[in-house]
């Protein structure tokens, strides 16, 4: 009993120094701004659309589509509620009109950009003339420096009908991630987990990954490693009981604000118990293992701290079938579950889709 105590404690040793490595990029996220934002409207090209989105994600922009806030305008009320910088309007494949969020004067400023005929660099003049415009106006850009561009002249700013600034407001900023791409996130960090049956709560790491598509839906999976095993004591005994818990997850998560999230996750999962007993004379202790089913629903909140970075915390509960039985001499000593429930708290690190160059 003594050597496996100390192999449990080896290994949640090493255990933790890995949590601790994998949530280390914490520290420094929460002193890094995020990437300056802009809004995507398309009203005429979606070829050119698409190319200023991937210039911009190249340049260090968070470039969102405006339909993602519900809306199909941007003012400079509805740039400030997004908290975006700028707004990128394609009226036609030679013509796109910039509107920058200014304080001095308060409002917006638009100036229009038109190439004499279609062109594959126009996308990176419209970005690079966005980045010398936000220069004059002194807004936040990107670490990379970018060429200068050709003077614009300035037009009138048209006004947005009420009915599309009601839409913006009443949305979130952070309903979609990025357009029509996936992120895969790899989550780490601690869980308390309690079956019914009499074994008791033990605490556990928690390892995952999740890969999210736009629309929020996601397909991912769940590990909890024991950190501690679960005593078990018997006037035949005792027992110690580690259970490792593998889960595969279907989710779906939505925008609380611009930066919150709250997501629901469901799906089955697998169970095993590594028994290891000592017994009192004349019963005689053995090793076993036990199999059982899992499916699990579980309820989480996530705070962004970066473009990449979110902690998340979860409150699970699930069932077990069959549900796994513990004898002593024949006689049931203890079972895990069928009620199951954990909380959970996770770091999560998003890798996201390289951008496709348009150069």
């Amino acid at each position: 009993m003594r050597r496996v105590r100390a192999a449990r404690l080896r290994w949640s040793r090493w255990l933790l120094l890995v949590l601790v490595l994998l949530c280390w990029p914490q520290r420094p996220a929460r002193a890094q701004p995020p990437p300056p934002r802009v809004l995507l409207i398309d009203h005429g090209s979606a070829a050119l659309a698409r190319k200023i989105r991937a210039e911009g994600r190249y340049a260090g922009f968070d470039v969102l589509d405006v339909r993602a806030l519900g809306g199909s305008a941007a003012d400079a009320e509805v740039l400030a509620r997004s908290g975006a910088a700028a707004a990128i309007e394609v009226s036609a494949d030679t013509r796109v009109s910039l509107r920058l969020l200014s304080s001095q004067p308060p409002g917006s400023r638009v100036f229009v950009l038109e190439s004499a005929q279609q062109d594959e660099s126009f996308a990176l003049r419209v970005i690079e003339q966005m980045r010398a415009r936000l220069t004059d106006l002194g807004g936040a850009l990107p670490d990379e420096p970018a060429p200068p561009a050709p003077a614009v002249r300035p037009a009138p700013a048209a006004p947005s009908s009420a009915g599309d600034a009601r839409s913006d407001r009443s949305a979130s900023p952070e309903a979609l991630a990025v357009d029509g791409q996936k992120w895969l996130w790899l989550q780490a960090g601690l869980a308390v987990l309690s079956p019914a049956g009499g074994l008791g709560s033990a605490p556990y790491g928690a390892l995952g990954v999740q890969l999210e598509g736009s629309g929020g839906w996601g397909l991912g999976a769940l590990a909890f490693l024991p950190l501690s095993s679960n005593e078990l004591h018997a006037r035949e005994g005792e027992a110690e009981v580690g259970v490792h818990v593998l889960l595969l997850r279907a989710s779906y998560s939505g925008a609380l604000g611009s930066r919150w999230q709250w997501g629901l996750a469901a799906g089955p999962g697998l169970a095993l118990l590594s028994l290891a007993a000592e017994a009192r004379a004349p019963w005689l202790g053995t090793s076993d293992r036990l199999f059982c089913g899992v499916g699990t629903l579980e309820l989480s909140l996530a705070r962004e701290l970066g473009g990449w970075l979110r902690l998340r915390s979860g409150l699970l509960a699930g069932l077990s079938a069959p549900r796994p039985v513990l004898r002593f001499a024949g006689h049931e000593a203890a079972a895990w579950g069928r009620a199951l429930g954990a909380l959970t708290l996770r770091a999560e690190i998003g890798l996201p889709p390289t951008p496709e160059r348009t150069r």
